[in-house]
């Protein structure tokens, strides 16, 4: 299921919507400005971690190992997952 361009609470009730009818893979990205929705969605539906596959982008100024880690690491965070 892809998330652009929602944003607030469209991407977390569209995401929401989406996993009650059977998505399991959600396709967002850090420039969308969504993760955050995307995150709380993916909690409130209590779907099993495993059982949800979710795809995030990095922004073009990220690229680099250290650069990726770092954005990485604040996608995890705005998607509250592990």
């Amino acid at each position: 299921m892809g998330t652009a361009p929602m944003s607030g609470a469209q991407t977390e009730e569209a995401v929401a919507d989406g996993l009650r009818a059977g998505y399991r893979l959600i396709d967002t990205g850090a420039a969308y400005g969504n993760e955050a929705g995307v995150g709380r969605a993916l909690s409130a539906s209590q779907i099993p971690r495993e059982e949800v596959f979710v795809v995030t982008k990095l922004p073009g100024r990220d690229h680099g190992y250290a650069e990726t880690l770092a954005s990485f690491e604040q996608s995890r965070l705005r998607l509250d997952v592990e």
